[in-house]
């Protein structure tokens, strides 16, 4: 984000505090305006924006963002919003009471979202990481985003904004829509494949609406790896793109609808029905699995994420090594809020805690400490370790020289998965100590 930017940010003052962006009503030409005010995470009602930050340009649009901080704002939101009155923090700092909108560039991909979800005649409630995070805080930053797995999950819907659109973006929502229609597999007017009487291929596959499937489902949105959390948290979905628009619950119906067709596509008949390249890029499309992660009785289907059946943040870091984050230490963080062994391990000396001023050597010791506290094992030649060190770039003579460093993180990981294992050598530490080091360090 530009960091040019004016925005007025007042400090968040408790750990559970949040800023949330109210976006002014307006038509589709005025210009955005909105205000940042603080609550409390789970006190008020709100949705929260899931979207691709893109590449930072030059001819970046602005927005006008106001100054929350005067009792002025406070008294022009009476009657607008039935929450705010009494529970939205006021800071009483700006003592004229005047309104001022300062104006902040923002890139073109979040210009077009606020743009399109704006409403006309009243305010909409959002939280955008973007703006309601002082990103050039670096001890905010790395608290906030240690609570986005909390804020997504608290929010009263996510909005997933896949970008402007095309025409085959309708014709595939327009699919959607028809297979939902058509009660799923097996109907004769199913609006993908034309199936004969016996449930066998009778005319083949509408390659168009396959195509337009193949194409919605490989946006460069769907390869990010923080829409993980975003989406799988959710407790309710509307994707939106362009000017069209779909629930969770319809995807989810098309997500089960799907299901025979991907079976069809995996046999030795699809790539007659459909060609070679089309077939090895539905094969290939990462929104489905993630959207079948949604629900938990799918994760095994044959749509389903590679890798472990599991849930824990190695299962999830497996699953996503394609997914794609700016910061290479996201690949750790990004997917905390969605492990579900983060909440239950509760060990302090191998927990994962974001922090920014590590180096991607340290973040991987961390790795490296909750490995082995998980699985009893060195993480260095697991297809994790390697993956991870790709991504990191970290060279053979980057561990070798962090040997000490790693070696140890392995045994405080080992230290606690022994003990949880072997409850009853608790109390013979020599015998815990050598059962620590049995297996010794992969090098």
């Amino acid at each position: 984000m530009n960091s040019s930017s004016t925005t007025p940010y007042q400090p968040l003052v408790s750990s559970s505090e949040i800023r949330l962006l109210l976006l002014m009503p307006g038509s589709t030409d005025s210009p955005i305006q909105c205000s940042l005010v603080h609550t409390k995470i789970g006190e008020n009602p709100y949705e929260a924006l899931s979207y691709e930050w893109g590449t930072s340009q030059s001819n970046e649009p602005s927005i006008y963002i106001f100054d929350a901080s005067c009792q002025a704002l406070r008294m022009e939101y009476k009657g607008l919003s039935r929450f705010w009155l009494n529970k939205v923090r006021i800071h009483p700092s700006n003592p004229t009471g005047q309104i001022s909108g300062a104006p902040r560039q923002v890139r073109h991909n979040l210009y077009h979202a606020l743009s399109r979800i704006r409403l006309e005649h009243k305010e909409r409630c959002l939280w955008v990481d973007a703006l309601c995070i002082d990103q050039a805080n670096h001890g905010e930053r790395t608290h906030q985003v240690e609570m986005m797995g909390k804020i997504y999950q608290s929010a009263e819907r996510v909005i997933a904004w896949l970008g402007e659109g095309n025409e085959n973006d309708v014709l595939a929502m327009d699919t959607f829509r028809k297979i939902i229609a058509s009660s799923g597999w097996g109907r004769q007017d199913h609006p993908v494949i034309s199936i004969g009487r016996n449930g066998n291929v009778k005319n083949g596959v509408d390659v168009l609406r396959v195509q337009a499937i193949v194409d919605w489902g490989s946006k460069s949105y769907w390869h990010r790896l923080w829409i993980v959390q975003e989406l799988v948290l959710a407790k309710d979905l509307l994707v939106i793109v362009g000017r069209e628009s779909i629930t969770g619950k319809e995807l989810d119906s098309t997500m089960v609808a799907l299901e025979p067709f991907a079976v069809l596509i995996a046999g030795d008949s699809a790539t007659k029905l459909m060609g070679r390249t089309l077939t090895e890029r539905w094969k290939n499309i990462l929104a489905f699995p993630l959207l079948l992660a949604r629900q938990k009785s799918s994760i095994k289907t044959s749509m389903s994420l590679d890798g472990p059946g599991g849930r824990g943040l190695c299962d999830w870091m497996l699953r996503c090594s394609d997914s794609e984050c700016m910061d290479p230490r996201d690949r750790v963080y990004g997917l905390l809020g969605v492990s579900e062994d983060i909440t239950n391990l509760e060990e302090a000396q191998v927990a994962i805690e974001v922090d920014y001023e590590k180096t991607l050597l340290e973040v991987y010791c961390d790795v490296a400490r909750f490995w082995a506290a998980r699985n009893g094992r060195s993480m260095t030649n697991s297809a994790l370790g390697i993956g991870l060190r790709k991504h990191f770039n970290l060279r053979s003579s980057d561990i070798r020289s962090a040997k000490d460093e790693i070696e140890k993180a392995f045994y405080m990981g080992r230290r606690v998965w022994a003990t949880k294992k072997f409850p009853d050598l608790v109390n013979f530490p020599n015998r815990l100590e050598r059962t620590i080091r049995d297996t010794g360090y992969v090098s």
